[in-house]
């Protein structure tokens, strides 16, 4: 009961104290099966992140999905590069984001990023001026990763390397000051192992520390997108330890966002470090 009581009162005080949130949405939230935008999920998670602003917090979108859904338009008979799925999955994915939300009376903002953005310097201070003057005026920043200009997957990474948009997120998360970030994907959170192979898996609800047991525990990977629970963990440890609360969790339930913005227990806290 006292554990119990103490990761409510974690989750309550994180919470109360968030103002400035990051939200990502894995592939696998942003598309059907067939690769199609989800449209009833992201409409219910459009009113979700309106209803969040009108509390008076500000809210930043990092959304995956470009590739699979230019994928998707162009057909997998289409020989195109990767690169090439993104630039007409994007402008398909600006869109709807542009035609959900304006019916909400919310203006979007599309933010294409780099690793080479989030270089300590004069680049990622005018990124977060840029952030910050968006927010301020009330415009919702839609953030992906700029695939048709990056970093070849695969390729010797640099200090600052952008590996998926977990990872985009985290530095999106530390480079605005952000005090929560929201993980979403098709899975309900960290579990003490992979459930899709071990069958005794449980879901573990916070976690003061991402160990690299916990990481090579968890590898597997989402049929869409380059990410998977290892990476989350990764961006979770990485914002934590920069102060901001992670919460890992399932995209696809219904109310997720409003459920964790209650202090409700959903999917995994990450707890911020402070020290």
């Amino acid at each position: 009961m006292i554990i119990e009581d103490t990761f409510e009162a974690e989750r309550g005080a994180l919470v109360r104290d968030a103002r400035r949130i990051v939200v990502k949405l894995g592939s696998n939230v942003v598309l059907d099966a067939d690769g199609a935008p989800a449209t009833a999920r992201l409409e219910r998670i459009a009113d979700s992140l309106v209803a969040l602003r009108a509390t008076g917090r500000e809210v930043l979108l990092v959304s995956s999905g470009a590739v699979g859904l230019g994928r998707h338009v162009c057909g997998a008979r289409t020989a195109m590069t990767r690169q090439a799925e993104a630039a007409v999955g994007q402008g398909r994915l600006l869109a709807f984001y542009h035609h959900a939300f304006a019916r909400r009376g919310v203006e979007i903002a599309q933010v294409l990023l780099t690793d080479q953005d989030f270089d300590a310097g004069a680049r990622e201070e005018r990124l977060a001026a840029t952030l910050d003057s968006l927010l301020a005026h009330g415009a919702l920043p839609v953030i992906n990763e700029n695939d048709v200009v990056g970093d070849v997957f695969g390729a010797p990474l640099r200090p600052s390397h952008i590996r998926d948009n977990d990872a985009l997120a985290s530095a999106v998360a530390r480079t605005t000051r952000a005090s929560l970030l929201l993980l979403l994907s098709d899975v309900d959170g960290v579990y003490t192992a992979n459930p899709a192979v071990a069958h005794d898996a449980t879901l573990i609800p916070t976690l003061r520390k991402v160990t690299h047991e916990l990481i090579v525990a968890s590898v597997g990977r989402g049929a869409r997108g380059r990410g998977g629970m290892a990476s989350k963990l990764a961006a979770a440890s990485n914002a934590s330890g920069a102060g901001i609360g992670v919460v890992i969790a399932n995209g696809h339930a219904d109310g997720v966002i409003d459920r964790i913005l209650r202090g409700e227990a959903v999917g995994t806290l990450v707890t911020r470090r402070t020290s």
